[in-house]
């Protein structure tokens, strides 16, 4: 509808005021009711304007106010990042401290115990070890040196962390520590194994043994404190890790822990690192074990060790013969856990007794076959009804309640393996269960093992195979092999 020039929406009520209002009744409008429809229109035009001016102004407050907010979370998700890494650097820096405390235990403990016993019994050790006391002097030598470092890396920390802040550098201290500590990790696991083997023969002598042993630190003895460097270099990657995952990839120290993450995978140790842990748990069985047959030397290596069933051949479904066996690369022992130890044993003053192992047998792996359970001992194994014979009449006693659950408790498959070896390589043969004839003219001895899952089955006969290997070439005899 057109007004003087003017293009209005009949729903607005200013300008329906206008257009509703009476006409002249001559049918024209007079000079005063054009004057007065004017001073109207005006008026009520800049009330609009007004009007539109206060909408925009309410709609500018409230874009402010959602900018306001949005700055608010930025702060507080800033405040958030930043307090997390805080955190991932205490918890690291209290590890650090608690790290080189027992690097300074092992160093003013252990260490100074042996030079004094060096001093008094230099030609008891020259005698023992002759040249091999080199190689535990030159490891003392590389621990100083880490020792020295870790401490710096402890103060270069703390004082980083006294000025931390939203935009605060970390990757470069980290950056530093890798460059320091890869050449002093790289000799120790260089020369870690030469010096247990001299350690080992130490151990030997009553003398240097009471003085070793005479004080332990929280329940450790020093093959503990041995240990630490070997787990101490995959510690520092967890906290990087985090560190990454809260820097923004904008901020300055991003490209520096990026790298330092990469770094500290120590991808080109992991191998160097698992072996030298292998040979560590010859030293602590030996330790642990009295009369053990698997000596420390520079060759042998632990692939495996945990608690199987031996299974007996009169009773498969017996699970109750439950024992510790140890797989070496070069034999396999079974042994039991002692609860009873003599007040002379040289491992009872840092009580370790409840580590003491008793050995019950071995078997030399050369010449052996390894093979996963046969079929028909494995159905006698899930067979039932043996476990019950001697038992009927409570059979026919329960309730058919009480006989579901037995039904349903019984195991539904059998995981393990068997290992046939020479009769002449078997040590301790009323160990095993029954005479294996082949047909060659070697004799064998069945060894029968049950395992808990299939993983752990899988595991036993690859690092058996490895083992054999190792001593012999055998073939593997599958499961469907009729020897």
């Amino acid at each position: 509808m057109q007004q003087g020039g003017y293009q209005f929406r009949q729903s607005d009520q200013f300008t329906s005021t206008i257009i509703n209002s009476p006409a002249s009744p001559t049918g024209t409008m007079t000079t005063t009711s054009s004057s007065n429809t004017s001073s109207r229109f005006s008026f009520l035009n800049g009330q609009y304007n007004q009007l539109i001016d206060d909408l925009s102004i309410i709609d500018d407050m409230m874009v402010y106010q959602e900018d306001e907010e949005s700055y608010d979370d930025t702060i507080a998700d800033a405040s958030r990042v930043v307090a997390k890494k805080q955190q991932s650097l205490d918890d690291l820096q209290q590890t650090e401290i608690d790290y080189v405390h027992s690097l300074s235990t092992f160093e003013e403990v252990f260490v100074s115990r042996m030079e004094v016993w060096f001093n008094q019994n230099q030609r008891s050790a020259n005698k023992s070890i002759g040249d091999k006391l080199q190689d535990i002097h030159e490891l003392i030598r590389v621990w100083s040196y880490l020792l020295k470092t870790h401490r710096s890396f402890c103060q270069s920390l703390k004082e980083r962390k006294q000025m931390w802040g939203p935009t605060q550098l970390i990757s470069d201290v980290l950056l530093d520590l890798h460059t320091n500590m890869v050449p002093l990790y790289e000799q120790f696991m260089k020369r870690i194994g030469k010096a247990i083997v001299a350690l080992d023969q130490l151990y030997r002598a009553s003398s240097f043994t009471k003085i070793v042993n005479q004080v332990t630190i929280a329940d450790h003895d020093m093959n503990y404190f041995l240990r630490l460097p070997l787990e101490r270099m995959n510690v520092y990657l967890h906290t990087i890790d985090r560190l990454v995952e809260n820097t923004l990839p904008g901020h300055p120290d991003y490209r520096g822990l990026k790298q330092a993450a990469d770094l500290f995978r120590f991808k080109q140790f992991q191998g160097r690192l698992t072996d030298c842990k292998k040979h560590m748990l010859v030293m602590d069985i030996q330790r642990a074990m009295p009369n053990c047959p698997a000596t420390v030397t520079l060759t042998r290596r632990v692939l495996l060790q945990a608690p199987l069933v031996k299974v007996s051949l009169d009773d498969p479904t017996n699970t109750s013969d439950v024992r510790n066996y140890i797989l070496y690369n070069d034999m396999l022992l079974f042994c039991k856990q002692s609860s009873s130890l003599s007040s002379s044993s040289s491992l009872s003053s840092n009580n370790n007794a409840n580590k003491k192992l008793q050995l019950k047998g071995k078997l030399e792996l050369r010449g052996a076959i390894v093979r996963p359970i046969l079929p028909q001992l494995a159905e006698e194994m899930l067979d039932s009804k043996s476990s019950r014979k001697t038992n009927i009449l409570k059979t026919f006693r329960s309730s058919k309640k009480d006989s579901m659950e037995q039904k349903f408790s019984i195991p539904t498959s059998v995981y393990g393996f068997e290992v046939l070896v020479i009769e002449g390589n078997a040590d301790y043969i009323a160990a095993f269960h029954q005479n294996y004839g082949s047909s060659g003219p070697a004799v064998r001895r069945r060894h029968v093992l049950r395992a808990q899952s299939a993983e752990q089955q899988d595991a036993w006969l690859q690092s058996l195979d490895h083992a054999i290997q190792l001593v012999n070439t055998p073939t593997r005899i599958e499961l469907s092999s009729n020897t």
